[in-house]
């Protein structure tokens, strides 16, 4: 029996690999106290491992779809953890932003729908519609604010001077586009809420909100990657897309004369690709932290 055991042993441990088998499963990277999560088998329920996720996720996304009821298009939003109840488990982390703009620019090539997305140009750089001046926000009392996600206003809808005279002469607006733009390709309030913060308090904006906490979660804000992951670029398949976005919906030369460390930044992104190291910077969320 000795014998037997020793000889099967090797072989056992190598194939059965338990941190091989926990990156599977999405959920056994979440932290419980501070100690990672086990989770214990039952007949009432299981996990699903990332590849069944996966292939679900494609079934509900481009299979189940109700083209053939007279859907015209779909919107990809990508979660920003930001606001009183932001949840930093639900943000993507770099591999799987890559994952979801490999699958966008596939459906769109196969499937016979509009998909739109509001974050690459036709050559898959990462873009701020804020930054290019692509598109602003207004907020249900009218505040102009840079974007949906930054709930902070100097100018408002009903201005006397009007609402082109009003975004066009707007410092608050103008200060963060070339702000945003300077700084990064990706989303400025992710990657770098100290900068944002400054702007704020330097031209005096007011919270937007109902709650009046803006300021409060911004400050609570750590820097994380968003779209911009320099060597990670997926250019557009179908032609009409390559097209539409080539001359309507690029940078618009607003990072022409910016220097955002690309090289370095794809250096640190490279290693932090897998989700493995992922977990490693930050067992908690998997998510590394921009520095």
């Amino acid at each position: 029996m000795k014998l037997i055991d020793s000889a099967l042993k090797p072989e056992f441990t190598s194939m059965f690999d338990v941190e091989h088998i926990r990156a599977d499963f999405p959920i056994l990277k979440l932290q419980v106290e501070g100690k990672p999560l086990v989770y214990l088998d039952n007949a009432a329920s299981s996990q699903m491992p990332q590849q069944v996720i996966d292939r679900l996720v494609r079934y509900q996304t481009s299979e189940h779809a109700n083209i053939n009821r007279g859907v015209h298009y779909v919107w990809y939003h990508t979660y920003r953890p930001v606001g009183p109840k932001m949840n930093a488990q639900l943000a993507l982390r770099p591999d799987q932003l890559v994952r979801v703009r490999k699958f966008v620019v596939e459906m769109r090539a196969r499937m016979p729908i509009a998909i739109i997305d509001a974050y690459y140009d036709h050559d898959g750089q990462a873009l701020c519609p804020m930054a290019t001046g692509v598109s602003h926000h207004i907020s249900p009392r009218g505040d102009i604010e840079p974007c949906p996600i930054i709930q902070f206003a100097v100018d408002n809808l009903h201005d006397a001077r009007g609402i082109y005279q009003t975004m066009r002469d707007s410092a608050f607006l103008h200060d963060f586009r070339q702000l945003s733009a300077k700084a990064t390709r990706g989303c400025v309030v992710l990657e770098r809420p100290d900068l944002v913060k400054e702007l704020v308090v330097k031209h005096g904006a007011r919270d937007t909100t109902v709650r009046g906490t803006a300021m409060a979660e911004l400050e609570a804000m750590q820097p994380r990657f968003s779209q911009w992951l320099p060597g990670e670029e997926v250019p557009e398949k179908h032609w009409m897309y390559r097209l539409a976005k080539k001359f309507w919906f690029s940078d618009f030369g607003a990072y022409r004369n910016a220097d955002h460390g690309a090289v370095t930044r794809a250096s640190i992104l490279k290693t932090r690709l897998d989700p493995a190291h992922a977990v490693a910077d930050n067992p908690a969320r998997g998510e590394p932290v921009v520095k």
